[in-house]
């Protein structure tokens, strides 16, 4: 799945500082004219994390929409976004971060730390696990690992 978007107007739009690419419901949107590489790996990674969590949310939207309502199905193509806001959450308002400025407080995301990861990896994708980003979910950890209190 590659779906990408060189020179895309709404990826200039809505990105902004350096901020020049960005993973769109499975697209890639970027401001550049040629994608570098590696941005393309970071990219195609959160493609097949959005992938995976999708598949996860078919499930529970489908029990949820004939116990409650069609409105359910909007989880399977916002989950990734779900899960991403809300670790991000947690890592702001408890405090277990790495990252001092919360501008960059977003790498401390499980999704955002495996993309780093593996980018510079040509055959990372090919390699990787399912669901590999879940093993850099550290709840607790980063202040140990900053020498501070737990």
């Amino acid at each position: 799945m590659k779906f990408i978007y060189t020179d895309n107007w709404f990826a200039k739009l809505v990105l902004f500082g350096n901020y020049c690419t960005i993973m769109l419901f499975g697209f890639i949107l970027t401001k550049h004219d040629v994608l570098p590489e590696e941005e393309e790996r970071h990219e195609r990674t959160h493609q097949v994390q959005f992938i995976e969590c999708a598949a996860v949310a078919v499930v529970p939207a489908l029990v949820l929409t004939i116990l409650i309502s069609a409105w359910w199905l909007l989880l399977i193509p916002t989950a990734y976004y779900l899960w991403y806001c809300i670790e991000y959450a947690i890592i702001r308002i408890l405090g277990i971060k790495k990252s001092v400025e919360q501008s960059e407080a977003y790498h401390d995301v499980s999704f955002e730390e495996e993309a780093n990861a593996g980018e510079a990896d040509a055959d990372y994708l090919k390699n990787r696990k399912l669901f590999a980003w879940w093993s850099y979910i550290r709840i607790g950890s980063y202040k140990e690992e900053e020498g501070g209190e737990a």
